[in-house]
């Protein structure tokens, strides 16, 4: 509170008693004089807000943008084996293009701010994404730009667990100690093969990834490696050494014939019972939804399933009618070992790639011995591959497919696991690149 200025002025003479009235008079000029002296630090102070702010919002952009360009560029691991010859180019170019069709403050991303590098062993990208912005307000302290940066680091790394499966489960391939003749673990492509499993005789197997300990070499056979499923070292051509990487490998996901020899029980055509968005798991209709539109239930290694009863032959016919009209115009190109067009030109994906099921040798169990107690069989599932379902030219035909590798699985605190054909696409610290 400011006291009056006579308070304090009795006993002084008159004319400083005036000069102290007229100085508490002006004391307003006083305080615009302090506000004008203050007034650059004000100003400094809003300029690094604003600028602060902005800065803020175009790293923003620019992590966007290398988030999108890092999952992008992974997602080839998904489809692709690391060691192929175009798959870094491949995944550099999805980079670029994804982190290109962003923008920071409102202008799209050059080629020249984008820094793609890539681990095909590990399956990991890093992409980079620089920018030098000019400031608004900083400019009045001398700060005429600023450098934003966003990185990020994806990789596509083995997951125990997915969902969206069809209904078919094959038998994964085991080393047969008599009957391999050829040495390739390639069943029925010689006359003489008979392959039957009989651990006892020192038949073997070991899924994809299990003689590892984690994420597969797949450009080297080394020695002593174990495994024998698909998608492992030992599918060779059997010539020693030389990788048979099994992409593209024409396999049957489901038969009709009960003489086919890739029947491997009495009674089991490969059809399974999975559940569908309302629950149930049997019935006809139930099993050809699933076909046409995969079923919800999540499955990894390690989980067992029921054998669906009987050939299934109409519900299979009707179910991939639906799966191969969603993409009627892709077809299998054996030249380019790919998925091509109507123009034959190669595609990423299609319609028609679907997860299916694998279980080994032994992993084929009457459901008597304790999981329902009824005499069907049951699957004990080994992993899931990714598959492209490629024709059913009739109904009593089998169901053909061309194995691409790897499904794409679901992440979660115990999804983990090294043995698994199942991956799944995620960012990491980039300081893990």
């Amino acid at each position: 509170m400011a006291w009056p200025v006579s308070r304090y002025c009795k006993g002084m003479p008159m004319q400083e008693n005036n000069l102290l009235k007229r100085y508490a008079r002006n004391r307003r000029g006083a305080s615009l004089a302090l506000v004008a002296l203050g007034m650059p630090v004000l100003l400094g102070l809003i300029a690094l807000g604003v600028d602060m702010g902005m800065m803020f919002s175009a790293r923003a952009e620019a992590q966007r943008a290398a988030d999108s360009g890092a999952l992008a560029a992974a997602g080839e691991f998904l489809r692709r084996d690391p060691s192929d010859a175009t798959v870094v180019a491949d995944a550099v170019g999805l980079a670029h293009s994804f982190a290109e069709s962003n923008t920071i403050r409102g202008q799209l991303i050059d080629s020249t701010e984008v820094q793609v590098d890539v681990k095909p062993a590990d399956r990991r990208i890093r992409v980079i994404v620089r920018r030098t912005i000019p400031t608004w307000f900083a400019k009045i302290l001398g700060v005429g730009v600023v450098d934003v940066a966003g990185v990020a680091v994806a990789e596509a790394t083995q997951s125990g667990g997915t969902d969206c499966i069809i209904p078919f489960a094959i038998p994964d391939l085991w080393d047969d100690s008599i009957d391999d003749i050829g040495d390739d673990n390639i069943p029925y492509t010689t006359v003489d093969e008979d392959w039957i499993w009989n651990a006892s005789e020192g038949d073997r197997y070991a899924e994809h990834g299990s003689a590892t300990g984690g994420v597969p070499d797949m450009g080297s056979c080394p020695d002593g490696h174990g495994e024998t499923g698909y998608g492992s070292c030992a599918r060779t051509t059997g010539a020693a050494g030389v990788p048979f990487r099994d992409w593209g490998y024409q396999i049957k996901t489901k038969v009709s014939d009960p003489n086919d020899l890739d029947v491997v029980s009495t009674g089991s055509f490969f059809p399974i019972r999975l559940y569908n968005d309302e629950g149930k798991n049997q019935g006809g209709k139930v099993y050809e939804g699933n076909i046409a539109n995969c079923s919800p239930e999540s499955i990894g290694p390690g989980d067992t399933v029921r054998v669906e009863n009987g050939n299934m032959i109409g519900p299979t016919e009707k179910g991939v009618d639906v799966l191969e009209a969603k993409d009627p115009n892709t077809t299998w190109d054996e030249a380019q070992n790919g998925i091509v067009d109507a123009n034959g030109n190669l595609v990423g994906d299609s319609e028609r790639v679907v997860k299916v099921l694998m279980f080994g040798p032994d992993g084929l169990l009457r459901a008597a011995d304790g999981f329902d107690g009824s005499q069907n069989w049951m699957i004990v599932v080994s992993n899931v591959a990714l598959m492209y379902i490629e024709e059913q030219p009739t109904r009593s035909d089998p169901v053909k497919a061309r194995f691409m590798y790897y499904g794409e699985g679901t992440e979660g605190p115990d999804s983990m696991s090294t043995n698994s054909l199942i991956m799944i696409l995620r960012l990491i610290d980039p300081s893990e690149f």
